[in-house]
């Protein structure tokens, strides 16, 4: 969820040329470093690069290190990729038992609650609570104007909102529902805190914790934002392509 929030909210920003800007965050299960300079967007999780976007070649990378691959597209292929998906989302609906689902989730109302300020890595943020309250599904967020207007000045990937609003609205779980909603907040501020609480198959509670524990600003190694070698090479639109074609 908080590699979605990180891609949505930079959709907001506009490009200015700057020193860089590194974000680390503490995961439930590891560290994650994101670097943001001159259009390039950078993420790794314990120490390996996950994604990487090119700006200015309209480009997104993503690595699967388990698989050895490569995947790429532009943000014109992802608009294609929607349309395809889109097409798979009709056909599903065309089930009685996944509409009837569909349409039982759609009904969910997601409660917001303000809960105050916050601070964190130097940075105030605003805290609020999405919530199921039937369902003991919850997450809260704290998200910082300060720091998005800040990103802001290194990278612009508005060109990307367009493509993450058009995605056919089709939730198959109450969490889908709870992460729609925080995909709005993605406007307003980057995430500096997020705490997910959702039951467990044993009965009880599972939390997931995301943190920003720094943030530094100065210039970033180009190395950074370079692509690893030794991996096949993949189109994002051709692997899905496929995937479909196996269906």
């Amino acid at each position: 969820m908080k590699k979605t929030l990180l891609l949505v909210f930079l959709l907001f920003s506009a490009l200015q040329i700057h020193a860089g800007i590194t974000v680390t965050e503490k995961l439930t299960d590891g560290q994650s470093v994101s670097y943001f300079q001159n259009g390039l967007i950078a993420s790794f999780s314990d120490g390996k690069l996950d994604t990487l976007i090119d700006i200015r070649k309209k480009t997104v990378y993503t690595v699967d290190y388990e698989s050895e691959m490569l995947m790429f597209g532009t943000f014109d292929d992802m608009r294609e990729m929607q349309k395809l998906a889109a097409a798979q989302i009709q056909d599903i609906t065309k089930d009685d038992y996944y509409k009837k689902q569909h349409e039982e989730i759609k009904k969910l109302k997601v409660k917001t609650e303000p809960k105050g300020k916050g601070s964190y890595a130097g940075y105030p943020c605003e805290k609020v609570l999405l919530s199921l309250p039937s369902l003991n599904i919850s997450t809260e967020i704290c998200y910082s104007k300060q720091l998005l207007d800040e990103i802001a000045k290194e990278v612009d990937i508005a060109a990307f909102l367009s493509i993450v609003n058009n995605a056919p609205p089709f939730f198959m779980s109450p969490e889908e529902v709870v992460e729609n909603e925080i995909t709005v907040y993605a406007s307003k501020g980057f995430s500096l805190y997020e705490k997910t609480r959702m039951p467990d198959f044993s009965g009880g509670t599972k939390e997931d914790v995301t943190e920003v524990t720094s943030v530094s600003k100065g210039s970033i190694p180009a190395d950074r934002f370079q692509l690893p070698k030794g991996l096949t090479t993949v189109k994002m639109k051709d692997l899905m392509t496929q995937i479909i074609n196996q269906q």
